[in-house]
């Protein structure tokens, strides 16, 4: 038999990995429907990590590092 607090805790950890696990998909899902698909969700997550970065893109056709005016709106 089990003892009380080991069953008690267990639960606890059960239940909290649930609402986590809730958590993050709604959360996904909300983020995907925003963004339209999940190229969208890629590519915003490297739009704001540039914002906030160097402020260097990578040239993706040629592979080279270009310098981006910091007045630009990277938003559109």
């Amino acid at each position: 038999m089990v003892p009380a607090c080991i069953a008690s805790c267990s639960s606890w950890i059960v239940s909290s990995f649930v609402v986590f696990v809730v958590f993050v998909v709604v959360f996904f899902v909300i983020y995907l429907r925003a963004c339209g698909d999940s190229m969208a969700l890629v590519d915003n997550l490297f739009l704001h990590l540039r914002r906030w970065g160097s402020m260097r893109a990578l040239d993706t056709s040629t592979g080279k590092m270009l310098a981006l005016d910091r007045s630009l709106d990277l938003t559109g």
